[in-house]
C-alpha cells in the first residue's frame, strides 16, 4: 500500500498497487524529489534495496552491482542533484552494458556526466547541476509542474502555455461548463484524417513522420490530458521559462500568448515543420538563454 498525503492541497488517502520492483523504484525516485508521501510494502528485490541505500547514501561512489534499472534511474537522479559529485559503477557485467543513449539525452539537458573508462559504458562520474527541461504542447505544462519539485536552470516550452490565462477562450469556457468531458475522441483512430485536419492536405507525403509525432493516441490518456490542460491552475508564469510559439498555432492561438519568442508561420506542430529554425536556434537558447 502506498499512502499519500499533502496537507496544503487537502489530499489525503492511499493507493493500493502491487508493490512490484518497477513501481517501487519509480515511487522511490518520486519521493526523493518531493517527500510528500510514505511508501509501504516496497519490493524486497535487490534493485529496490540498492535504490533505497543509494538515494540515502552520502558516499561518493555507488556500486549498483547487476541492477540495470538502478543504474539508469540513479544516473538521471544524481545528475539533477546540485552541488554533489558521484561515481556510479557496477559489476563487470554492468560495465559492459551500454548507457550512451541515456547519457547523451541528459547531456543535451545540461547534465555533466563523464565516462571514467570506456566511452558509452559505466562507470560514470556525475557532477550534479541544475538541468534544463524542454516540453512541447502538453509536455510544456508537464515540465513547468516538474520544475516546482526540482531545482532547474531553466524551462523551455514549445507550442504550449505559461499560465491558465494563456488558454484560448474556448478552453476557459469549457472549464466552466464542463463541456470538455463530452468531447468525442473516437476520431483519434483515423490517423490519416487526423493528420490532414491538424496539418493540412499537403502533408500526406510526410505522414510517416507525423505518425511518430502523434503515435500515442490512447483515448483514456487524451481524456486525462485534456482535463489537465483545461483545469490547469497556474496563475503566473515562472521567470525562468522560455516560451517558443508559432504565429499560426490553432491549438493555443498566439493572440493569447505574451512574452514569447514567436516563430513566423509556425503552427502547433512547428517542432517538425520548422525543424531548420529549431536546429539553428534551440541549441543557443539551451546554452545561453
Amino acid at each position: 500500500m502506498y499512502q499519500i498525503s499533502k496537507e496544503f492541497r487537502d489530499i489525503e488517502g492511499s493507493i493500493c498497487i502491487s508493490g512490484s520492483k518497477s513501481e517501487s523504484n519509480r515511487l522511490l525516485l518520486l519521493r526523493a524529489y518531493t517527500s510528500y508521501f510514505k511508501i509501504l510494502n516496497l519490493s524486497d528485490s535487490d534493485d529496490t534495496q540498492l535504490m533505497i541505500s543509494a538515494i540515502e547514501s552520502d558516499k561518493k561512489e555507488i556500486n549498483v552491482g547487476h541492477a540495470g534499472t538502478a543504474m539508469r534511474f540513479l544516473t538521471a537522479y544524481f545528475s539533477s542533484i546540485t552541488k554533489k559529485s558521484r561515481v556510479l559503477t557496477g559489476s563487470d557485467r554492468m560495465r559492459q552494458r551500454p548507457i550512451s543513449i541515456l547519457v547523451d539525452a541528459l547531456k543535451d539537458m545540461g547534465c555533466d556526466i563523464e565516462y571514467l573508462e570506456k566511452k558509452g559504458f559505466p562507470p560514470l562520474k556525475i557532477n550534479g547541476k541544475n538541468i534544463i527541461l524542454v516540453g512541447v504542447s502538453f509536455g510544456g505544462i508537464i515540465v513547468q509542474e516538474l520544475s516546482k519539485i526540482m531545482v532547474v536552470k531553466k524551462v523551455i516550452i514549445i507550442s504550449s502555455v505559461k499560465s491558465r490565462h494563456e488558454l484560448p477562450l474556448m478552453m476557459q469556457l469549457s472549464k466552466k461548463t464542463k463541456a470538455y468531458k463530452y468531447l468525442p475522441l473516437n476520431w483519434i483512430n483515423d490517423f490519416e484524417s487526423l493528420v490532414v485536419f491538424v496539418f493540412g492536405p499537403m502533408i500526406k507525403k510526410r505522414i510517416l513522420l507525423y505518425r511518430k509525432y502523434l503515435s500515442f493516441r490512447d483515448e483514456n490518456y487524451l481524456k486525462w490530458a485534456i482535463h489537465q490542460i483545461v483545469n490547469w491552475e497556474q496563475n503566473k508564469p515562472d521567470k525562468n521559462t522560455i516560451h517558443i510559439h508559432g504565429t499560426h498555432d490553432l491549438v493555443f492561438p498566439s493572440i493569447y500568448i505574451k512574452n514569447a519568442i514567436f516563430v513566423n508561420g509556425g503552427n502547433h506542430a512547428m517542432i517538425l515543420r520548422k525543424a531548420t529554425w529549431f536546429n539553428e536556434n534551440l541549441p543557443k537558447l539551451i546554452t545561453t538563454g
